[in-house]
């Protein structure tokens, strides 16, 4: 199912950890690189003799800096100041440092790094890497099939064109997938996420990756999450309590086991004959779960859903929610997101 396929990226995100290594390989240098060194006063170090020119920037004060690669795969690094860096064309690696930085990455497979400070990341054209870090980041991925990494703090995350992943990591982050078939996770805190256009996968359920055992020990408790799938025919993996909208299209909304001990999950604008409710759950070990569906007492069009007793989700629809809305699933199938996100 293409569904599972891409659950399999969003969860090997989880575990994604990046990190800026601005060293310098002697060997490495002597046989391919001419290697350009600015310090803060603009002076520049002697270039070793080599084929491929690649431009080094350190900045050592406090000042803040405007840096510029050039057409060559660059490594550059602020200070700690309020620095501005563009890598321009090439694939480049960039480090803002400290201070609330600006960073382009420009033309090429850029990777950037905000490090400290509220920073503003843009990868621009090409296949980009964009870790926020420490930090209220604003991440903007632009064209291409970008991964954008929220890290610590409260993040904006854009995906723009393709089919970007974003990761919010700790926080309370916003996730905007754009246009594209975009795969969305917002990871610990109160996460808002946006598919927008294209079939995309959106998941408020906190991985053991997003959590220490000192706040979740690993656990699928999470913060309330808003979950909205825009235009076309999304996946949304909902974790306890969330707020569940598909928006137009063909949704499937994935429920399991793992919401058993919290919150319901709210479903708000449900299709009967259109969407569909994926229930995942240890057929293993329990091979006949009990899936109720309840209609609501004094509001037409809510159903709440129970499974072995225990209320997981209320559902509003048009129409009255029936048993051909709901798939049951086993984690075998369906169930890395179950298994690999729950423990």
């Amino acid at each position: 199912m293409l569904f599972l396929a891409s659950m399999l990226g969003l969860i090997a995100v989880g575990g994604v950890a990046m990190t800026a290594d601005f060293s310098t390989d002697e060997d490495e240098t002597d046989k391919s690189q001419d290697t350009t060194s600015e310090d803060t006063a603009g002076q520049t170090a002697p270039e070793t003799e080599g084929d491929t020119p690649n431009l080094l920037h350190f900045v050592t004060n406090d000042a803040d800096q405007i840096l510029s690669g050039d057409d060559q795969d660059n490594q550059i690094q602020g200070g700690t100041g309020n620095d501005q860096i563009n890598g321009y064309d090439g694939d480049d690696t960039i480090s803002g440092g400290q201070g609330n930085d600006d960073l382009h990455g420009s033309t090429g497979q850029d990777t950037l790094f905000g490090s400290d400070g509220n920073d503003t990341l843009h990868g621009e054209d090409g296949q980009d890497t964009i870790s926020g870090d420490a930090g209220d980041d604003m991440m903007f991925g632009h064209n291409d099939d970008d991964l954008l990494l929220g890290g610590d703090g409260d993040d904006q995350m854009f995906g723009g064109d393709g089919n970007d992943t974003l990761h919010g990591g700790t926080g309370d982050d916003a996730l905007h997938g754009g246009l594209g078939d975009d795969t969305l996770s917002g990871g610990a805190g109160q996460d808002t996420l946006f598919g927008g256009a294209g079939d995309d996968v959106l998941s408020g359920v906190v991985t053991e990756a997003d959590t220490t055992a000192s706040d979740l020990e690993g656990s699928a408790q999470s913060d309330q999450d808003f979950l909205n799938g825009g235009a076309g025919d999304d996946t949304i993996i909902a974790g306890e309590g969330d707020i569940v909208t598909g928006g137009s299209g063909e949704d499937s909304v994935v429920l399991g086991d793992w919401l058993s001990d919290g919150e319901a999950v709210e479903v708000v604008d449900f299709e009967t004959g259109k969407d569909q409710l994926l229930m995942v759950c240890d057929l293993e070990n329990n091979p006949d779960p009990e899936i109720e569906i309840q209609a609501d007492e004094t509001s037409p069009g809510v159903s709440h859903i129970f499974v072995d007793g225990t209320e997981i989700a209320v559902v509003h629809s048009r129409s009255p929610l029936v048993e051909d809305d709901i798939v049951l699933m086993d984690h075998a199938d369906g169930g890395t997101f179950g298994l690999a996100m729950v423990s």
